[in-house]
């Protein structure tokens, strides 16, 4: 085993793979940059956070356009396997943010935590179980 991993540390990148590094890594920015103004924090690793150093729109938009910018070189490396991957981690770090938010919606009535929770509910359900839509309805509501 461990002249296996030995081999893989040794062995050469190619240009895809340093590529597949920048394009996570652009990612990991721009989720950063989008969580820094969701936290509403001032500083991020000791500097001033980009929306206080612009402003929060002008952050979001930095963020989603590196989420695009990066999307469009993961499609251009052409490899399907590593595209669902990166989507299925996107997904479930977009879902557990949109947990938080509602979670942070503490008030039982609040009607936005209801209308939140049937719109979390359709984004995770696809629309296609009505089991799971009513199931998160009832949870928007409680």
């Amino acid at each position: 085993m461990f002249y296996s991993i030995l081999l893989f540390l040794t062995r050469e990148l190619t240009k895809e793979h340093r590529r597949l590094v920048e394009i996570i890594e652009m990612i990991h920015t721009a989720s950063l940059i989008h969580d820094d103004v969701l936290d509403e924090s001032d500083m991020h690793r000791g500097k001033e956070a980009v929306h206080q150093l612009f402003v929060t729109r002008v952050a979001v938009l930095a963020g989603d356009f590196m989420f695009a910018q990066s999307s469009w070189y993961l499609a251009n490396l052409e490899n399907l396997e590593v595209i669902k991957l990166i989507s299925q981690v996107l997904h479930h770090k977009s879902l557990k943010t949109l947990i938080g938010v509602h979670a942070s919606l503490s008030h039982p009535n609040n009607p936005r935590k209801f209308l939140f929770g049937i719109s979390l509910g359709l984004i995770s359900s696809n629309g296609t179980n009505r089991d799971r839509i009513r199931l998160t309805c009832q949870f928007g509501h409680y």
